[in-house]
């Protein structure tokens, strides 16, 4: 017997959390923080007080699972949590978890994490507490096999679950897509998967715009490419240092048109991690077309935050503003508005600008300052951006391929989009659970 309870994720994006029950053993499927929840005004795990534990449960910062945080004495009830990619949408709360609850997590995935944390002057999570996996190979956590699958996200090893009891078949899909650089994983996948399925949760990211066509990296690519040959200026792109795809892009169109790919200290660690066990370009030997720039305002902040070490790791591969001054044409950065000061000191006129981030985040008022200050510096913007998601029709794809007993959406606002395609389908509500028997 397994008992699904969803305790986060049936109308919402982000904060996806939903707990598996067998005949011994409780885990909890990701838990996240909310999109708009600021890690950096949550009180640090080891200052954490009841009463502002209390307030983030009733707030809804936090997953309300009775005994799993460090504040509430009530005996905890989860066994473990299995983390599906390093988006904190995913992962945020389980630092406040208690010590005895295991974390499972990819090496990739929590190493981007706690490089990241480390580089920002947050506490890392703990390695004493971790147990991990790696894609394609079964672990076992109590009476449940578990088989991680990679899969096609915009967080770089991100994994699908497929879990069993031996008698009952889940398949949990974390956050996927089929239009990245790895397009033809999914479908691979999907062929591994044991039959009959049981149960499938599934997410809708993107369904509230079900009519639109993927747009994919390679399409972002040639757009980047077609662009850039037209202009005469330095290129920049703001995206995600985490977007290990994204920056591939970048690099690709950069060596396509001729140019010098720049990215900061911060990202230049992310690229380093991700490009350790796989073909990643990260500035070294092996990628002499690959430099690193300092900006002064960043570089302090990383000094203060982490260590020199972690700054000058990559000052070997240093490019100085002279050096890109002199010829613009030569370059493509990565930027965004902490390296104010480092752009301010470079002509930019007939300049480009790639928006590589989802669109909701330039409602922020320290984004709106900065693009407004870099158009009036003689930067074009573009838009060039595609969703870490899966599209309608991959989804619709996933169900009949899987064809499940029982299906669950999550991450997503349009759980009645899921009704309408498939019959078996089960809204879940917060706090409600269904058992398969």
């Amino acid at each position: 017997m397994i008992t699904c309870t969803m305790h986060r994720g049936h109308n919402q994006i982000g904060g996806s959390c939903i707990e598996l029950q067998s005949s011994d053993t409780k885990i909890l499927l990701d838990l996240g923080l909310s999109l708009d929840s600021n890690i950096f005004e949550i009180p640090l795990p080891k200052d954490i007080t009841y009463e502002q534990g209390k307030e983030l449960i009733e707030s809804s910062e936090f997953t309300d699972i009775p005994g799993i945080y460090i504040w509430d004495k009530r005996p905890n009830t989860i066994d473990a949590v299995l983390i599906s990619h390093s988006h904190p949408d995913h992962w945020g709360i389980v630092q406040w978890l208690k010590p005895k609850i295991k974390i499972y997590f990819s090496k990739v995935s929590l190493k981007l994490i706690n490089k990241s944390a480390e580089l920002l002057g947050r506490p890392k999570i703990q390695e004493d507490r971790v147990k991990f996996f790696s894609p394609g190979s079964k672990f076992i956590v109590g009476d449940l096999e578990v088989m991680p699958h990679l899969v096609d996200h915009s967080a770089f090893e991100a994994s699908a679950f497929e879990l069993t009891d031996k008698n009952r078949n889940i398949f949990y899909t974390g956050d996927f897509r089929q239009h990245g650089r790895k397009e033809k994983l999914w479908d691979k996948t999907l062929k591994k998967v044991k039959q009959p399925l049981d149960v499938l949760i599934i997410e809708g990211t993107t369904l509230s715009r079900a009519d639109e066509t993927p747009i994919t990296e390679k399409d972002l690519e040639e757009q980047a490419v077609k662009e850039i040959s037209n202009n005469g200026g330095l290129a920049m792109i703001w995206t995600s240092s985490q977007n290990i795809d994204r920056l591939v892009t970048a690099y690709r169109t950069a060596k396509r048109t001729g140019r010098t790919f720049v990215v900061d200290p911060y990202t230049a660690h992310m690229l380093k991690i991700a490009g350790q066990s796989n073909v990643i370009p990260y500035p070294s030997k092996k990628f002499s077309d690959v430099k690193v720039y300092f900006s002064s305002r960043f570089s302090s902040y990383l000094v203060k935050q982490s260590s020199k070490k972690a700054l000058y790791e990559f000052q070997k591969w240093k490019i100085t503003k002279e050096e890109i001054q002199d010829n613009p044409s030569k370059y493509f950065m990565i930027v965004r508005p902490s390296v104010r000061d480092f752009l301010n000191q470079l002509s930019l006129e007939n300049s480009v600008l790639f928006y590589s981030m989802w669109d909701g985040y330039r409602d922020d008022e320290k984004s709106l300052r900065f693009l407004s200050w870099l158009k009036e510096k003689g930067t074009k913007e573009i838009v060039l951006h595609t969703s870490g998601h899966a599209d309608a029709n991959t989804i619709r794809d996933t169900i009949k391929t899987l064809q499940p007993r029982n299906l669950i959406p999550i991450h997503t606002i349009m759980p009645k989009w899921f009704e309408k395609e498939y019959s078996k389908t089960k809204i879940l509500q917060n706090g409600n659970s269904i058992t398969l028997k």
